[in-house]
């Protein structure tokens, strides 16, 4: 039982300090705003992918990687990269014109497509519990939406982007299962 809270306390605060650092991000992009947009997106992607290749390499796991990949699975990551791609260079835009709010707005309005498309089209129900946060949640973001409608535009590549890309990391990693 103690484990347990124990990663359920840790889970939360990662949760939090994933948080902060995606706020605290924009911040880094606006000091960067000289530079274009796709050109930080394409050195952020070109970081991380040299620090993947590294990490893997020195771990030796790249042969393995690339012998469990199928085609299948490229196309959910690269469809994947897509479209986190996509979120990424709207949330640097946001950030270096100083649109801080309507990307916040984004990332918060996100879980309500996610909640609608499992119900609504994968058939999810949810219990009596978790709807009634899902209304208080809603009703709280829309009293907030309601003092900024100006900003909601901005918001929606990102909140249509999240969940669609969860989607696609959720049928990856049950491809991973399948295949395990």
């Amino acid at each position: 039982m103690m484990a347990l809270a124990s990663r359920h306390m840790a889970a939360a605060c990662a949760g939090i300090m994933a948080n902060v650092l995606l706020g605290l991000s924009a911040l880094f992009w606006k000091t960067l705003g000289a530079l274009p947009p796709l050109t930080l997106l394409t050195a952020r992607i070109i970081a991380s992918l040299a620090a993947l290749l590294l990490i893997m390499g020195t771990l030796g796991r790249l042969r393995a990687l690339a012998q469990r990949v199928s085609q299948r699975d490229l196309a959910i990551h690269v469809t994947a990269a897509i479209l986190l791609a996509c979120n990424w260079l709207t949330f640097i835009w946001e950030s270096i014109q100083g649109h801080v709010v309507e990307s916040g707005l984004g990332y918060l309005l996100a879980p309500f497509v996610a909640i609608a498309a499992g119900c609504l089209v994968f058939g999810e129900t949810m219990s009596r519990t978790r709807l009634v946060a899902v209304l208080v949640y809603h009703q709280t973001l829309s009293a907030t939406s309601a003092l900024c409608f100006g900003l909601i535009c901005l918001a929606l590549l990102l909140m249509l982007c999240e969940p669609v890309l969860a989607r696609i990391v959720g049928a990856a990693r049950g491809n991973r299962q399948d295949a395990g």
